[in-house]
C-alpha cells in the first residue's frame, strides 16, 4: 500500500505542473489577443549569419547544430528585445551545394506540407522529444511556441513525385526546392515558399509575401506580389552576391521598398569573400529604418519596429519611433576581406569620364540617337580635384547581361549613374572617396516602368532618403534624383528593370 503522505506529494506536483502549465497557456493567450488587437505597428528583427561547419571534418549533424544553437541565441535576444517576427537568411543552416542528392533527401532535407486554410501542422506537438532533435523544422517550431514569435526559416524542402505520371520527376523521385518555412507564434507552419509560386500570408502583422535568393532582380513574384496581391511586407531570405555598380545588396534593397512603397525584411548569410553581406529593415518612401552591411564576419541582429502599412498617414510617427539596433550574436575568430562583384565594363553601352580639374560646377548629357533613352548629370563639387585617383564617369545604355553576374538568367536593364571608378577605364567601381559634392541632379528618360533609384556613400554606406536626398517620377517617364549630401559620394544610380522583355529563361 502506497503511504498517504507521498500520495499527498504526487497529487501537490501534479496540480503545480498544471497550475504552471494554465498560466503559462493564459499568459500566452493573452498576449497574443492582445497583440492582434493592436494594428498599427510591430517589432521585427533580420538576422545575418556566417555559417559555421566545416564540410570536410565534421558531419552534417553537427554542422547544422553549431548553426541552430547561434540562431537559438538569436531568437532569444530578440524575444527580450519583444521583436513579434524574425527572419532568418537562406542556407545557412548548412550548405546544400556540398552534399549529393542522395544525402539531401535521406538525411538531411525535410518535407514541408504548405497548410491549406484551416489546417494546423505544428512539428513541436506531434513528434517525440528525441525526433525533434534531429528536425529543424520542429527545432524552430519549438522556438516560436516557446518565444511567442512569428519566424520565417530558410531551409531546403523535399516532395516526392512519381514518374510514371511526371515526366520531369527526377530518377530519384524527389524534386528538391530552396524553401522559405513560416512559424507563427503558436509553432505552426503557415506558409511555405518557393521560387516559383506566388505565396502571401494573411497575419496579425498585415499581408506578407515572400521573395527568396535572388528574386529580387526578376519581376515575379515581387512584382505581382506588390501590384496585383497588395502585400504590405515582404520577408526576403537570400544568399546574396555584391555586383556593383547598380545591386549590392542593401543598395537594392532599399531601392526596391522605395519604388514600391512596401516593408521589406531582408536576412542574408554574411559571407564577405564571396560579396554575400548586407540585410535590413526597410518601410516604404523612408527606406531604410536599420541595415547591417559591414564585412566583420560577425552574425547579427538588425531589429526595429515598423508600420503595419508604410502607405498609412500614421507610418511616419512610427517609424521615427522605432529604436532601431544592431546586436553582435556571434563573433567568428577570422576575418574575411569583402571581394565584390563588379559589371563587365563591356557591357556598358556608354562610359563618360568626367572632370572635377577645372571647375566646380560641371554637367554630362548622353542621349542615344533613335532611342528613347537619355541621361542628365549636373553637379557642384565642395572643392575642384586634382587628385587622378578621383575618377567618376557618367554611365548611360542598355544591357542585357547576367542577373548579379549569373550568365544562365539574363535580364534587361536600363541605367544611368555618375559612379566613381577605380581604374581609369572603369573596369572596376569603387567603394571608397574623398569627394564632395554640394549637390547633385540627376534625371533619366528609360523605357522601363520599374525604377530603383541609389544614393551611396563611402563603404557602401546608404545616404538617407528625405535627409540627403529625394526621388521623384514624373509622368510619363522622367525620373530624378537631387542630392545634398552631408558626406563623399560614391554613386548615384537610376537602375531601370525593362522585365517583359528578359529574354526567356531556358532551363
Amino acid at each position: 500500500m502506497i503511504p498517504m503522505s507521498m500520495v499527498r506529494k504526487f497529487l501537490i506536483a501534479v496540480t503545480v505542473v498544471l497550475v504552471a502549465r494554465i498560466v503559462w497557456w493564459y499568459g500566452r493567450k493573452n498576449f497574443i489577443q492582445k497583440r492582434q488587437s493592436s494594428t498599427t505597428m510591430y517589432r521585427v528583427a533580420v538576422f545575418e549569419h556566417v555559417p559555421q561547419g566545416d564540410e570536410t571534418i565534421d558531419n552534417f549533424r553537427e554542422i547544422i547544430d553549431k548553426n541552430l544553437k547561434i540562431y537559438e541565441k538569436a531568437v532569444d535576444i530578440a524575444h527580450e528585445d519583444g521583436v513579434e517576427l524574425l527572419v532568418f537568411p537562406e542556407d545557412s543552416l548548412i550548405n546544400s551545394e556540398h552534399y549529393n542528392r542522395s544525402m539531401l533527401i535521406e538525411y538531411i532535407l525535410e518535407s514541408m506540407p504548405n497548410p491549406r486554410i484551416g489546417e494546423i501542422v505544428n512539428f513541436c506537438d506531434t513528434i517525440s522529444m528525441d525526433q525533434r532533435k534531429k528536425s529543424v523544422l520542429a527545432t524552430v517550431s519549438c522556438w516560436a511556441m516557446k518565444y511567442k514569435m512569428f519566424i520565417a526559416l530558410g531551409f531546403g524542402d523535399k516532395v516526392r513525385c512519381n514518374r510514371n505520371f511526371d515526366s520531369e520527376c527526377p530518377q530519384d523521385g524527389h524534386y528538391l526546392y530552396n524553401t522559405i518555412a513560416l512559424f507563427d507564434w503558436y509553432g505552426n507552419l503557415k506558409k511555405t515558399h518557393y521560387h516559383d509560386p506566388i505565396v502571401y500570408y494573411d497575419s496579425p502583422f498585415g499581408r506578407i509575401g515572400f521573395m527568396i535568393c535572388f528574386d529580387l532582380m526578376f519581376k515575379q513574384p515581387g512584382i505581382k506580389l506588390v501590384k496585383e496581391y497588395g502585400v504590405q511586407t515582404i520577408i526576403y531570405t537570400t544568399y546574396w552576391f555584391n555586383h556593383l555598380p547598380f545591386v549590392s545588396s542593401v543598395q537594392m534593397q532599399q531601392a526596391f521598398a522605395l519604388t514600391h512603397n512596401i516593408n521589406f525584411l531582408c536576412a542574408s548569410a554574411h559571407i564577405p569573400q564571396t560579396g554575400t553581406i548586407g540585410s535590413g529593415i526597410y518601410s516604404g518612401h523612408y527606406g531604410a529604418i536599420i541595415y547591417v552591411n559591414s564585412p566583420d564576419s560577425n552574425s547579427k541582429l538588425a531589429i526595429a519596429t515598423i508600420p503595419i502599412d508604410p502607405k498609412e498617414k500614421e507610418s511616419s510617427s512610427v517609424i521615427h519611433e522605432s529604436k532601431p539596433k544592431s546586436i553582435i550574436i556571434f563573433r567568428n575568430k577570422t576575418r574575411q576581406e569583402l571581394q565584390n562583384n563588379h559589371m563587365d565594363p563591356n557591357e556598358l553601352q556608354s562610359i563618360l569620364i568626367l572632370n572635377f580639374r577645372h571647375s566646380q560646377t560641371g554637367s554630362a548629357k548622353w542621349c542615344f540617337p533613335g532611342s528613347y533613352l537619355c541621361c542628365r548629370l549636373y553637379y557642384e563639387l565642395k572643392h575642384i580635384s586634382n587628385d587622378e585617383k578621383f575618377i567618376y564617369a557618367l554611365l548611360a545604355g542598355t544591357a542585357i547581361s547576367g542577373a548579379i553576374g549569373q550568365s544562365r538568367y539574363p535580364i534587361n536593364q536600363e541605367y544611368c549613374a555618375m559612379v566613381k571608378c577605380e581604374t581609369k577605364n572603369c573596369s572596376k567601381f569603387s567603394s571608397n572617396t574623398g569627394i564632395e559634392f554640394n549637390y547633385i541632379f540627376m534625371s533619366a528618360t528609360f523605357i522601363s516602368h520599374y525604377v530603383y533609384p541609389s544614393v551611396i556613400g563611402n563603404n557602401e554606406r546608404l545616404l538617407s532618403i528625405q535627409k540627403e536626398w529625394i526621388y521623384q517620377h514624373l509622368e510619363p517617364d522622367e525620373n530624378i534624383i537631387r542630392v545634398r549630401p552631408k558626406e563623399p559620394v560614391v554613386a548615384v544610380t537610376l537602375y531601370g528593370r525593362n522585365y517583359d522583355n528578359d529574354p526567356v529563361y531556358v532551363h
